[in-house]
């Protein structure tokens, strides 16, 4: 959210309080406002565990009927995503759309999140 937005939803917090209970969520605590942060309790939760990530993505992989080519598709978008499942879910989300018909593989994940593929790197070097 830009900081107007955060100062706006600050006033909203405010005029509301006695009646709601408002819930933010982010990565990033540094980017929300002080006077807005300050009106908030924190909570931090440590990472999902990585085999959680794989259950989780490979049960929405199996429910909505997505395609895998290759053993460790998924593995490689928990590795890309670096934990973050929400990043991961809309990853996939993204690579099934494109990839529909043919199945995702590991290059459509490294394609789609922005990855600097490792060949492209050793060619650098």
């Amino acid at each position: 959210m830009t900081i107007d937005a955060q100062a706006a939803l600050r006033r909203i917090i405010e005029a509301y309080a006695s009646t709601t209970r408002f819930c933010i969520i982010c990565n990033y605590i540094s980017k929300v406002i002080d006077p807005l942060a300050s009106r908030c309790v924190k909570f931090r939760f440590s990472p999902i565990s990585e085999q959680a990530q794989y259950d989780r993505l490979s049960n929405i992989c199996k429910a909505e009927k997505v395609k895998l080519v290759g053993d460790n598709v998924i593995e490689r978008l928990i590795q890309i995503t670096e934990g973050d499942l929400r990043r991961s879910i809309n990853t996939l989300q993204t690579c099934a759309t494109f990839a529909r018909e043919r199945g995702i593989s590991t290059d459509d994940i490294v394609s789609i999140s922005g990855v600097v593929p490792e060949n492209a790197v050793t060619k650098v070097n």
